[in-house]
């Protein structure tokens, strides 16, 4: 589906800068490792939609 690619396309970038703000803000704790397990979750989501 073209559609689902381009949105994948445009919301992995900003998904991958906000993680990265995310971790430099934050100090590696239970939240941020559920943070970035969640956001890989969404990543597999949109890849299989």
């Amino acid at each position: 589906s073209d559609g689902h690619s381009v949105c994948f396309s445009l919301f992995l970038p900003l998904l991958e800068t906000w993680m990265i703000i995310f971790s430099i803000q934050t100090r590696p704790t239970i939240a941020g490792v559920t943070i970035v397990a969640v956001g890989q979750w969404v990543v597999v989501f949109l890849v299989h939609l």
